[in-house]
């Protein structure tokens, strides 16, 4: 009987490729390194300089998430104290806009009551004061919706190194502040002319003066809300921003000869103001639900 072959030796690890070597366990896979911000990109919440700091990080300043700061230019992710404070604005051009409706029907009202009394030889229906109170209100109304402006033309101070709306911005509230001081002075001015203490056309001037600084914060204020469409997403605002720039001038001028032209022309602005009011709205309402436990 023969006897069976030895079996083959054992090769030293690393020696040989047969299943039953024992080769050594690779290394273990090292773990990237942490995703670090390039650029000069900053904080959307209080503008610290990101440039270094990891993506999943939070600014040290405020603790806002930086992966949030780095999804561009979008209102949703913007500060939401910034986002409040262009929603309070748009809000308060809105309302000084109805406010100085009801005041214009009111003053129709009144001169009709007056014609009528005066007409008929009846005593005046109308207080002496009526008229100072309606410019008085007229003034605070002036106020007000110089005040929305500034407000819905502040900077965003996380892009104000590349805010392209700067200009537009600028030019908004320097028209507004020299629309309502040149209102201001014109109503001075009537006072004063009527006790011949200043010359009789500063008041004009002033009205004039008043009359373009409104007509150049207009065409700023468009320019501004074109800027600020595509950070809310939202074409209709664009479109129409561009569409008053032109059609606002030819109703006011032009159409005022058939006297529906300036009431078009407000019907569409509050139209534009109004759909960015929601659309601020609902940013608003998606940061706050997001920051919601």
């Amino acid at each position: 009987m023969e006897r069976p072959p030895d079996p083959p030796p054992r090769r030293a690890p690393g020696l040989g490729h047969r299943p039953y070597d024992l080769a050594p366990a690779p290394p273990p896979p090292r773990a990237p390194p942490p995703a670090t911000v390039r650029g000069s990109r900053t904080c959307v919440r209080c503008g610290y300089p990101l440039e270094g700091l990891p993506v999943a990080g939070a600014c040290p300043e405020c603790a806002w998430p930086v992966e949030l700061s780095l999804r561009g230019p979008k209102l949703e992710y913007s500060d939401p104290a910034y986002v409040v404070r262009l929603h309070r604005g748009v809000t308060i051009v809105a309302v000084a806009i109805a406010l100085s409706i009801l005041i214009m029907v009111v003053q129709i009202i009144g001169s009709l009551v007056a014609g009528v009394s005066l007409r008929a030889g009846l005593p005046p229906a109308m207080p002496t004061s009526f008229d100072a109170l309606m410019l008085v209100a007229h003034l605070l109304v002036q106020a007000l919706s110089a005040a929305g402006w500034w407000l819905l033309s502040a900077p965003d101070p996380a892009h104000v190194l590349v805010d392209r709306g700067t200009r537009a911005r600028q030019v908004v509230r320097v028209a507004v502040i020299i629309q309502l001081v040149a209102a201001v002075l014109q109503v001075a001015a009537q006072q004063a002319d009527a006790r011949q203490l200043v010359p009789a056309r500063l008041a004009d001037i002033m009205g004039l003066v008043s009359l373009v600084a409104a007509a150049i914060g207009f065409f700023g204020a468009m320019v501004y809300l074109r800027w600020l469409a595509p950070r809310l997403g939202d074409e209709f605002i664009q479109e129409r921003a561009r569409m008053l720039m032109w059609a606002a001038p030819l109703l006011v001028t032009v159409g005022a000869c058939v006297l529906v032209g300036p009431i078009a022309a407000l019907f569409l602005y509050c139209g534009l103001l109004n759909h960015t009011r929601e659309r601020l709205l609902e940013v608003r309402r998606w940061q706050e639900a997001r920051a919601a436990p």
